[in-house]
């Protein structure tokens, strides 16, 4: 579930995968598939794992229908996605795919309305600062599609939103922040973030049942884009190091700062590991740190 690129993750999304696999899923009428499970079940089993985590593996297709019914998670804040698995987990194997996807294709119900996707990324651009003022549309659409997703996160998953969705929106900022560059987007550009976020969140030990929140809120102290010299080197040292690293980002300026000085090198940089963050932090703070570096 922590997977932010999840095919099975969202309404729009789990609609694409019965489209794309409908012929596997009408298998069934077809062909006797005694002797595995139908692509039917193998989906219903993805869904299961998703949303209803407190359901076990036994648990009927009737059991997901009253746990859905009753579900507050999805009530006011995915209508749509509830109408979408209500349809999934009423269907039988040898029910027509075919009339099952158009009824799914004409829920006319809306999940989220990301209508102030673009006002939201621009109020913390000029918080922060890391990106152009005038950003591309394909960096605002990358913003949108991060939010949705990490919305999806909090409301089912941590279960911690807030009325105005701001943490979706600060989530998406941060994760663009700390591994998208404008100049590198590409069609794959969501796919590296949402494995960069996985391998960050997952090794968080702190907070198993609000991950997110405890990465990208409480331990992430995102500096402003004019004190983070090398962005390039600090994103290369965050993708190394994960959360290590963030207690150093936050004080990247004097960091960055104190290497220069110690190394006399011309140019800006991050440091290159773990270590000399942590050498050039104690200088920061106790100025004779090499005659001690334990006391320091």
């Amino acid at each position: 579930m922590l997977y932010l690129n999840n095919p099975l993750l969202t309404s729009e999304r789990i609609i694409f995968y019965f489209e794309t696999n409908l012929a596997a899923l009408n298998q069934a009428v077809l062909e006797d598939v005694s002797n595995r499970p139908s692509q039917l079940s193998q989906l219903k089993s993805k869904l299961k794992a998703n949303f209803f985590e407190n359901l076990d593996k036994t648990a009927s297709d009737q059991d997901v229908l009253d746990a859905l019914a009753n579900d507050e998670r999805f009530k006011s804040n995915y209508p749509k996605l509830k109408q979408v698995l209500t349809e999934i987990f009423s269907l039988t194997d040898m029910d027509d795919k075919y009339t099952a996807l158009k009824k799914l294709k004409i829920i006319d119900k809306v999940d989220w309305n990301t209508d102030t996707s673009s006002s939201n990324f621009d109020d913390l651009n000029k918080h922060y600062g890391y990106f152009s003022e005038t950003p591309s549309l394909a960096l605002r659409a990358l913003f949108t599609e991060l939010a949705i997703a990490c919305r999806t996160m909090i409301v089912l998953f941590e279960k911690n939103n807030d009325l105005n969705d701001t943490l979706a929106y600060d989530y998406a900022y941060k994760l663009m922040a700390l591994f998208v560059s404008s100049s590198d987007l590409n069609a794959k550009t969501f796919d590296t973030i949402s494995k960069e976020t996985y391998s960050l969140v997952s090794k968080n030990d702190s907070d198993k049942n609000h991950p997110f929140h405890d990465t990208l809120q409480v331990k992430l102290h995102l500096p402003k884009g004019d004190d983070l010299n090398d962005q390039v080197g600090w994103r290369e040292l965050i993708k190394k190091e994960g959360i290590k690293s963030f207690y150093f980002l936050a004080m990247a300026k004097k960091i960055v700062e104190k290497i220069a000085e110690q190394t006399k090198e011309s140019v800006l940089r991050a440091p290159k590991s773990l270590t000399e963050a942590n050498s050039m932090a104690m200088l920061c703070s106790y100025t004779r740190a090499e005659e001690d570096s334990n006391f320091a």
